[in-house]
């Protein structure tokens, strides 16, 4: 079985054929090839059928989890899907969770809008719990954004301990983030549910740019993870985020199942 290997801002995908994913029981696919002595990915991904758009977004992650989206994977599909010509036009609509997304392939990259910011809710330093030094963002999954100094060189899992000492943390991702200059930040994330870091985090790259870019007053926002840098552009309410990330091929390789 033929597949390819994909990676988008330091997050691996094993792709599959259309006609290979459906025959196959992708959480177990996931949960074994993902592993790092087979394959080794973050997940499995396929453009599966769609009757209202080019093709239906599917994820699965490591642990054979189905991901209903995931930002780094919404690049890679539509790249995926014009590499091997399951797409004839540079510009891609795809169905996923929340709807119908829009694509555009790149020579280097993918943009992708994400549609608009469904909660906003800003940091405070009084509320009933007595403060809440985070922001809120859902972009179609959940964050957390805290932004704080040295980011580079915290223990993030440690700086999430000991705020949950002081404070009901919500069961969402968590992302870290320090300003760099005014439309320039640094993120770490750690994602719900999952015990290691990602490299990357596309979704809570655009959450905390979203909550720089209301409170620097800018439109673009250039966001960089330990996995490369995302671009992050606005318009003016917030009711559209467009994502832009490198998307590259590994190689193409085959199994015998």
């Amino acid at each position: 079985m033929k597949f390819a290997k994909l990676s988008a801002t330091g997050n691996h995908f094993i792709a599959l054929w259309p006609e290979d994913a459906q025959s196959l029981r992708l959480s177990d696919f996931a949960r074994k090839y993902s592993r790092p002595d087979e394959i080794g990915a973050d997940g499995v991904i396929a453009p599966l059928p769609s009757q209202e758009s080019d093709f239906t977004f599917s994820y699965y992650n490591y642990m054979g989890d189905p991901v209903p989206f995931c930002g780094n994977a919404a690049r890679a599909l539509p790249f995926f899907a014009r590499m091997t010509g399951l797409a004839n036009d540079d510009r891609i609509r795809f169905s996923a969770a929340g709807g119908i997304y829009t694509a555009r392939v790149e020579k280097r990259g993918v943009w992708v809008n994400l549609g608009g910011i469904r909660e906003f809710v800003p940091p405070s330093t009084q509320d009933a719990l007595g403060g809440k030094p985070w922001a809120l963002v859902d972009i179609g999954v959940r964050h957390a954004v805290f932004f704080i100094f040295d980011l580079r060189e915290k223990d993030i899992f440690r700086v999430r301990d000991e705020m949950a000492r002081f404070f009901k943390l919500p069961e969402v991702h968590m992302n870290f983030a320090e300003v760099k200059a005014p439309g320039r930040i640094f993120v770490r994330t750690l994602e719900h549910g999952y015990p290691a870091e990602p490299l990357s985090c596309a979704t809570g790259a655009a959450a905390a740019a979203a909550v720089h870019a209301v409170a620097q007053g800018v439109k673009e926002v250039e966001v960089e993870t330990r996995g490369g840098t995302l671009m992050v552009r606005f318009n003016d309410d917030l009711s559209e985020i467009w994502l832009w990330g490198e998307v590259r091929l590994v190689y193409i390789g085959w199994l015998n199942l």
